[in-house]
C-alpha cells in the first residue's frame, strides 16, 4: 500500500465517519449543558457501560460466527388465521447471497494478497469494518447485526463474478450475472410469506422453507 492509498483509507474509513457521526449528535441534548463533542463522549461511555454489562438472554439471539450462514434467524411474529394456514415474519438473509459471500470473502483476500487487488481490498475494508467489531461484543447478539455487512457481501460477489468472467469476456459475465440473479429472486419469492407475515400452508413451509430445525419461520 502506498503512503497515499493509506492517506484516502484513513480519510474515508476513519476521519469522514467520525464527522458524521459527531454531527448526528446535533440534535442531542442531555440538558447539561454540554457542548457537542463533550455530550457526544458522555454517551459513548454510557451506551458502553449498558451493553458491556448487560446479561439478557434471547430465544433467537445468534454469535457473530453464525451470521453468514443464516444459523438462526430473528422469529418476530406468529398467526394463525384458520386452518393449516399460519403466518409468520422472521429476519434473516437470501441464503444463495449470504452463503455465496462466503467464497466470495475468501477469494478478495487472495485477490488482495497475491494480486494487489485494490477493489477487493476496498471491499474487504468496508466488510471487515462492519462486522469484525461485533467479535469482540459480549452481550448477546442477532443476526441483524450482519445486515450493514451485506451490501459489501453483494459488492464481493459481483467482484468475483467479473473476475472470473474476466478471461471469457463480457457476456459470459452477463450470462452469469443474470443467471444467479435470477436464482437469487426466485429464492426471495419463495420465503416472501415468512418474511412479510402473508397467510402460508404450513406444509409449504415444512417442505420447502424450514431447510434446519433453527429456523423457526411459523407457529406448528
Amino acid at each position: 500500500c502506498t503512503v497515499k492509498t493509506i492517506l484516502f483509507c484513513l480519510c474515508f474509513f476513519v476521519l469522514i465517519p467520525c464527522l458524521i457521526y459527531l454531527l448526528s449528535y446535533l440534535p442531542f441534548r442531555d440538558y447539561e449543558g454540554n457542548g457537542l463533542i463533550a455530550r457526544t463522549l458522555k454517551n459513548q461511555v454510557t451506551m458502553f457501560r449498558y451493553h458491556s454489562t448487560l446479561t439478557a438472554t434471547h430465544p433467537y439471539s445468534s454469535p457473530w460466527y453464525q451470521w453468514p450462514v443464516i444459523a438462526r434467524p430473528i422469529w418476530y411474529f406468529s398467526g394463525q388465521p384458520g386452518g393449516t394456514l399460519r403466518e409468520g415474519i422472521s429476519a434473516f438473509g437470501n441464503p444463495l447471497v449470504w452463503w455465496t459471500g462466503i467464497p466470495a470473502f475468501l477469494f478478495m483476500i487472495r485477490l488482495a494478497w497475491k494480486e494487489q487487488d485494490q477493489t477487493a481490498g476496498f471491499l474487504l475494508v468496508g466488510y471487515l469494518a462492519q462486522y469484525l467489531p461485533w467479535v469482540f461484543v459480549s452481550r448477546i447478539t442477532f443476526i441483524y447485526h450482519y445486515f450493514p455487512s451485506v451490501a459489501f457481501v453483494v459488492l464481493m460477489i459481483v467482484h468475483t463474478m467479473m473476475r472470473l468472467a474476466r478471461d471469457k469476456g463480457k457476456k459470459q459475465f452477463l450470462f452469469t450475472a443474470a443467471l444467479y440473479g435470477l436464482a437469487a429472486f426466485c429464492l426471495f419469492v419463495m420465503f416472501y410469506p415468512v418474511l412479510t407475515g402473508q397467510p402460508v400452508e404450513t406444509a409449504y413451509v415444512d417442505h420447502w422453507l424450514r431447510w434446519f430445525d433453527s429456523w423457526v419461520l411459523t407457529a406448528k
